[in-house]
């Protein structure tokens, strides 16, 4: 429900995310908001303390005295507006909102905001797209604008054109993305330039290239297409957010977040803008920005299982672990078989150090997905933690002849081990934070532990994160056990190791001051 009337003369407005006395908006703060709404929506039944920290603070632990301070804040402001008490405290349990509430209906959208509505669900399911070093993310594909569109058919043929491009847009199967490509490449000969139509190939060439299909040629085209739609329709924010996605998949972050600061000027109050944008800030290591956006995605749409799958990732990255397994708990229940929410559930067994549960779940995944390179890159990754360099090496051996962002990571972990290395460490265009890690490992294939240790440090100081790396067998081998090797040397490691844990722990609790 869009629309709530409080007692006599109070509208909460969730669209307009604002409240109301008599058409007179009353002031509160983006937090105040979250409460409100949340106290609303679970009317007349109480709601816990755990619950508000789960769905208003959204993950920052703060005591109980600050929430019972700001439910004091909100209730002041409410009596003031309505001159009624309207949330009791039950002692020990949680809040109740009090006030009568009266559901309204939502505006009447017209045909071309009713469109972009109803697909948001839709176009929501590509949003698990990207994932970097594990690459998982989430697509919300933007909502087109239906004037460009009709600008070149009637709006009948507007309504199914549009209306057979969503049911492409969820895809895993290789065969069924393979037959959507087909269609969708027919359908962009008829309508020549049409976003939804280049927006969807570029998407499903995205999938393919992540679950199947990892080469050059295929990213091409999924840039390619994408470029198309920014070309011919830059009015469209779709259509950056859809480059925006390629460029990402390319490591060029930089790019990335230009396209999506073109998007959130054409529609700064949609969450597919700040999903991705999160995405971008997460690769490159920005944790504290990632956040911030996916927050604001969050607060706008927190049922949407794909901003919850973005928020997931950046947890992990905050080394909330306990907070990240429950929103892929509960994703897994909703989308058990999408590989990208899967692989969210590598990742966190890995980052939370479950080598040997992140080994039983990996095994099953990359059984059904063989050829993604993602999920190959993390097989490697888990096979060396629990002892299997062998079969790492082998899943290291395939990304190392790939065109993706981890091939040149790939190629260095198998020289760690006495292969031959071939990397020349050109890496300026992929500005993920692991590609600083290469530049640690390169000197170290050479067997120079000092400089390894000297890049480890900037590399860290560039956001890189990973700790789980730094306990693979063959880098602390080729540590300890290098030519070079001192006690000075070990104990440099063994510093920097605990430097980054305690730098990791110090993301997961931000107490902030209550703004009102």
């Amino acid at each position: 429900m869009a629309c709530y009337k409080l007692g006599d003369d109070l509208m909460l407005d969730v669209t307009k995310r604002s409240l109301t006395k008599s058409g007179i908006e009353v002031d509160l703060s983006e937090l105040s908001y979250r409460l409100l709404k949340c106290l609303v929506e679970h009317a007349p039944h109480l709601v816990s303390h755990q619950e508000l920290l789960e769905q208003v603070w959204q993950g920052t632990v703060v005591s109980d005295d600050t929430i019972k301070k700001r439910v004091s804040r909100l209730r002041e402001v409410i009596q003031k507006a309505a001159q009624k008490n309207s949330i009791v405290a039950e002692r020990g349990l949680g809040y109740r909102f009090t006030l009568e509430i009266t559901p309204l209906s939502p505006p009447i959208h017209t045909l071309s905001s009713a469109f972009k509505y109803s697909k948001y669900v839709v176009f929501a399911l590509i949003a698990s797209l990207i994932f970097a070093v594990v690459l998982i993310s989430n697509i919300v594909v933007s909502k087109p604008d239906m004037n460009s569109v009709a600008g070149q058919i009637d709006a009948t043929d507007t309504q199914q054109l549009l209306s057979e491009v969503s049911q492409y847009l969820s895809l895993r199967d290789e065969q069924d993305i393979n037959r959507g490509i087909l269609r969708l490449e027919q359908l962009l000969e008829q309508f020549p330039n049409t976003p939804a139509v280049l927006c969807a190939l570029s998407d499903l060439y995205l999938i393919k290239y992540q679950l199947y299909e990892p080469t050059d040629k295929t990213l091409q085209y999924a840039l390619n297409y994408a470029k198309a739609a920014a070309k011919y329709n830059p009015t469209e924010a779709w259509t950056y957010v859809t480059l925006a996605n390629a460029k990402i998949l390319s490591g060029q972050i930089t790019v990335a977040l230009e396209q999506i600061d073109k998007a959130n000027k054409l529609a700064p109050n949609w969450v597919d803008v700040y999903v991705t944008q999160a995405k971008a800030y997460r690769l490159r290591g920005e944790t504290s920005n990632a956040w911030n956006s996916i927050q604001i995605a969050y607060s706008k749409q927190p049922d949407n299982p794909y901003v919850r799958l973005e928020r997931a990732n950046v947890l992990i990255t905050k080394n909330m672990f306990s907070w990240a397994e429950k929103n892929i708990t509960e994703l897994l229940l909703e989308l058990n078989s999408d590989p990208f929410v899967r692989i969210a559930k590598t990742e966190l067994l890995l980052a939370s150090k479950q080598y040997l549960a992140a080994l039983d779940w990996q095994t099953q995944l990359h059984s059904e997905f063989p050829e993604s390179f993602q999920v190959t890159f993390l097989n490697a990754i888990t096979n060396d933690l629990n002892g299997k360099p062998d079969l790492a090496d082998r899943d290291f051996k395939y990304l190392a002849n790939r065109a993706t962002i981890f091939s040149s990571i790939s190629q260095l972990f198998l020289a760690l081990r006495g292969h031959s290395n071939n990397t020349l460490l050109d890496n300026k265009m992929n500005e993920l934070s692991i590609s600083y890690l290469e530049n640690a490992l390169y000197p170290l294939t050479l067997g120079e532990s000092k400089q390894f240790l000297v890049q480890l440090e900037a590399a860290i100081e560039h956001n890189f994160a990973t700790e789980y790396f730094l306990q693979m067998p063959r880098v602390q081998t080729a540590v300890l056990n290098g030519p070079n090797e001192t006690l000075n040397t070990h104990a440099t490691f063994s510093q920097i190791k605990e430097s980054l844990y305690i730098m990791n722990q110090q993301k997961r609790i931000k107490r902030v001051p209550i703004k009102s």
